[in-house]
């Protein structure tokens, strides 16, 4: 029985080394056709985004993935995430205006 445990045949060796090629040759298959999915972290590191601005961008995220995830009620949910969309671009906008005006302000004693 050539094959999967190269020239072993079934009922030649002792049980644990059949097991043991078994559990090997299982685990090199699982792992060759398992699909690895890598999550990147948004970076955030910008002066304007705070604490409250990034609770707001991940439950915008978090409605998005419901909206596209959802299969029933797609409207209500889309209209939630368009709201949600639109509230955390203003708020993104306001917060990146008055970083700047405040970095404009504070340089204009620098010479």
């Amino acid at each position: 029985m050539e094959g999967i445990f190269g020239n072993k045949t079934v009922g030649s060796g002792p049980v644990e080394e059949i097991y043991s090629d078994f559990i090997d040759t299982f685990n090199l298959v699982k792992s060759n056709s398992s699909k690895t999915i890598k999550i990147k972290k948004r970076n955030n590191s910008k002066p304007w985004i705070t604490t409250n601005l990034s609770k707001l961008i991940n439950e915008r995220d978090k409605l998005f993935r419901i909206w596209k995830q959802s299969n029933s009620n797609k409207l209500n949910i889309r209209n939630q995430y368009n709201k949600a969309r639109n509230s955390v671009n203003w708020e993104i906008q306001k917060a990146k205006e008055n970083y700047h005006r405040e970095k404009l302000f504070n340089s204009r004693f620098d010479i």
